[in-house]
């Protein structure tokens, strides 16, 4: 069994009094005075002791306690969503069925709605389905909007379903339910049924609110149903996009002032308003302007959270790569360039990159796809990547490069593999990195920086088994790691701590060999959580301790003080009191923080 004892932690609860006891050691800076100093002072020393005479009263047993569903709770209260989820698989029974096993399954289902994890909740909801139908309508309520969001709408209407012969399902989430169901026709971009849909909801629910409406309206100008879209135009507000671009359908509107209208709602949303998109398009088209097209296209596709989300089922990118293929082969017109001439082509895109980079972007798609040779096919396929990365369009260019129809992987240069990996990380899609970067040669790193970065990778991508086995090869064909690389393997292992500690302590433990300093302080001390968490109080208590003796200032140095003590509370808890007894009397004699001495004296009392 595993402790809890990473939450229990004296090192960890030491930094929660420091800001105390800092104040009580400088009055000046406290704003209420010596008087409050002193005060935070006593408090600072009475939450340390309480701190390690818990630790030190729960022994070894009372350590060990297991993984139970309100503690997990706890910690998924306190924002640790990834260890809550790992202690959800250490803790669950794994016989489906029981009401225990459906507590921790309900928790399981709200944490990965919350973090996003779609996929991996919906295929829960599959596979227990008749768990599904006995839970709370909010499980179902959260797996429909995950359907929904993975573009899988059959599924979505389907629990939906489910939700409505549900005697319990009333008011605002009946409602809710209902435009679920609107939404899923409209994303499927089923005109007919939406429309029908969207009748039935007002003759049901008269009168609209203005926001459904907008909605309606919304989701109809989307599927060019402009006519149906007006018949709601009087319950939307009239300075909506939406509302504008009826206006600008039925000729009320100039194209120049929906355009003026749709920039300024941009700029003052930070261009997160789908509207006011909708409106520049409308604008855009009315114009005839290929620039404000692809322009629309580019941050829709940036912005989309799944295929299924975009009007084009075919993949994301579909109708991105369809406007830049139509306005390259108009700006190609306009300049009088060859088909074939490959070259010019470059060279007229880089002159138009700073005045319309939209149609320089083109340019470069249309010979990242069709250039006659393959280097020029890689050098337009990395400037298009540098251009959308200058535009912030990092989430659009990685969606659009993942076509395995127009780029198989095998084929893409080497180059831009590297560079379309590091992408897809800063756009949070790990598993294409990996794909991309399989078997992948490192070019400017060295091996060991380069097997890192796959590790980060990897890791992300929930891929431990592999990472671990990338671990050992870099143990065994470079064992001496170079100061940078010790210090990025650090940071690898500090963000694995809590959802994957094998890998946290494999990489730890390839640094520890040759760390020095304050690298190998945060080595010791990493070892030594991973250690208390595993109920391994001993070795604990000895990774504590030699990071506290590596400090050049042990006697005032609050974090190795922090350290010694953690150590002593490890050692009572491991049975060993005569050694604690050593390290708690140490800190008394010794320790220049006021807190940690008087909070030492106190354990030495229980012991």
């Amino acid at each position: 069994m595993r402790s809890e004892g990473r939450l229990r932690s004296p090192f960890l609860l030491f930094r929660s009094v420091r800001a105390c006891a800092a104040q009580a050691r400088d009055p000046l800076r406290s704003r209420r005075g010596p008087r409050a100093a002193r005060t935070g002072l006593r408090a600072a020393a009475l939450v340390l002791t309480i701190c390690i005479g818990l630790t030190a009263w729960s022994g070894p047993c009372g350590a060990q306690a297991t993984d139970t569903l309100a503690g997990t709770r706890h910690i998924a209260a306190a924002g640790a969503i990834d260890l809550a989820l790992s202690r959800i698989e250490r803790g669950q029974p794994k016989q489906p069925g029981s009401a225990e096993w459906e507590q921790w399954e309900a928790l399981r289902w709200e944490l990965l709605a919350g973090r996003g994890r779609d996929a991996e909740l919906l295929a829960r909801v599959k596979a227990y389905r008749e768990y599904a139908d006995r839970a709370a309508s909010s499980v179902l309520r959260r797996a429909a909007r995950a359907a929904i969001r993975l573009g899988d709408y059959g599924e979505a209407r389907g629990l939906l379903a489910r939700l409505f012969v549900r005697a319990e399902l009333r008011g605002e989430d009946y409602r809710d339910a209902r435009l679920g169901v609107i939404e899923t026709y409209a994303a499927e971009r089923n005109a007919d049924a939406a429309y029908h849909a969207m009748l039935r909801f007002q003759q049901d629910f008269a009168p609209l609110r203005q926001e459904e409406a907008e909605r309606f309206v919304a989701a109809l100008v989307e599927l060019e149903r402009i006519n149906d879209a007006a018949q709601w135009l009087s319950q939307v507000d009239p300075s909506s996009p939406w509302a504008a671009i009826l206006r600008l359908r039925a000729g009320l509107l100039k194209a120049d002032a929906a355009i003026a209208q749709a920039r300024a709602a941009l700029a003052k949303s930070a261009g997160d308003n789908p509207g006011a998109w909708a409106l520049l398009a409308a604008g855009g088209q009315a114009q005839g302007s290929s620039s404000i097209a692809i322009e629309v296209a580019e941050q829709r596709l940036n912005a989309a959270t799944a295929a299924g989300a975009l009007p084009d089922r075919n993949h994301p990118g579909a109708a991105l790569w369809r406007r830049y293929s139509e306005a390259a082969q108009a700006a190609a017109n306009r300049a009088h360039l060859l088909s074939g001439d490959d070259a010019q082509w470059l060279a007229q895109a880089s002159r138009m990159a700073a005045a319309e980079p939209q149609l320089a972007r083109a340019l470069l798609a249309h010979l990242a796809l069709k250039a006659g040779a393959a280097q020029t096919r890689a050098e337009a396929q990395l400037k298009l990547l540098g251009s959308m990365r200058d535009a912030k369009l990092v989430a659009a260019a990685v969606r659009l490069f993942d076509d395995g129809e127009r780029f198989p992987i095998d084929a893409l240069d080497s180059r831009v593999r590297l560079e379309l990996g590091k992408a897809a990380l800063e756009a949070r899609q790990p598993l294409f990195a990996v794909r991309l970067w399989r078997d992948l040669p490192p070019s400017a790193e060295s091996l060991a920086q380069w097997q890192l970065r796959q590790i980060s990778a990897l890791v992300q991508a929930g891929k431990n088994d592999d990472a671990l086995a990338m671990v050992a090869r870099i143990g065994q064909a470079q064992p001496a790691l170079a100061p940078e690389l010790q210090r990025r393997a650090i940071e690898l292992a500090v963000a694995a701590m809590a959802s994957t500690p094998a890998l946290a302590r494999a990489l730890f433990s390839l640094v520890l060999p040759v760390a020095a300093g304050a690298e190998r302080v945060q080595v010791l001390t990493g070892l030594a959580q991973l250690a208390e968490a595993d109920a391994d109080f001993r070795t604990a208590a000895d990774a504590y301790l030699q990071a506290a003796t590596l400090s050049p200032a042990q006697e005032s140095d609050r974090a190795a003080l922090a350290a010694r003590a953690a150590a002593a509370a490890n050692l009572v808890r491991a049975g060993l009191r005569a050694d604690a007894r050593a390290l708690y009397q140490w800190l008394v004699q010794h320790a220049k923080d006021a807190a940690i001495k008087e909070a030492a004296a106190q354990a030495l009392k229980s012991l």
